[in-house]
């Protein structure tokens, strides 16, 4: 008769607890491999995606250098025919504002004349200027395009204005922007 491992009993009780941990371990082994699979399924999912990914951020970044400020201004005003306005807070600070009429777009894009009445106000993403939708955005393209006017503003301490940005200011200053494009 063979001896029991060290610390194993071989009587009917401890066999069939044996036999329930590995029904458990069994059940945890399949969900580790559907957990496994997914990931695997996602791996590859990203791994599909990524020359787009790659292919659109090449894209966007081998633009011609950004420059200066006063650089990006004056080409966001020639490409877009854009105004740029000053827009006074309540606290003193200049908020940039970027007009866009689409009046110009459209009639090249369709040959006929509008009076654009509509206006689509873009807020920059985190940590982004207003003038940098001009190389990496075509938002502002696909509104004027279809003789919607665009509004693009720089928050407190970005572009041109002036201030720290916060919570507080953000909302406040697109409120601002939003009466201002009224």
């Amino acid at each position: 008769m063979l001896a029991a491992p060290e610390g194993l009993s071989l009587d009917p009780g401890s066999i069939l607890q044996f036999t329930n941990s590995g029904a458990e371990l069994h059940s945890k082994l399949e969900k580790l491999t559907q957990v496994t699979q997914q990931a695997e399924d996602l791996v590859y999912e990203v791994a599909c995606e990524l020359p787009t990914w790659r292919a659109q951020f090449r894209r966007e970044m081998s633009c011609r250098s950004l420059g200066t400020l006063t650089q990006m201004s004056a080409e966001m005003e020639i490409q877009f025919q854009s105004k740029t306005q000053f827009l006074e807070t309540e606290d003193g600070d200049q908020i940039q504002v970027y007009w866009l009429p689409a009046a110009k777009r459209f009639e090249q894009r369709h040959g006929m004349e509008i009076v654009a009445g509509n206006t689509m106000i873009i807020c920059n993403p985190n940590m982004a200027f207003a003038e940098v939708s001009q190389y990496s955005s075509e938002w502002p393209e696909f509104y004027l395009g279809f003789g919607i006017n665009v509004v693009l503003w720089n928050y407190r301490g970005y572009g041109r204005s002036t201030g720290t940005p916060s919570p507080t200011n953000n909302r406040n200053d697109a409120e601002l922007v939003f009466q201002w494009a009224r």
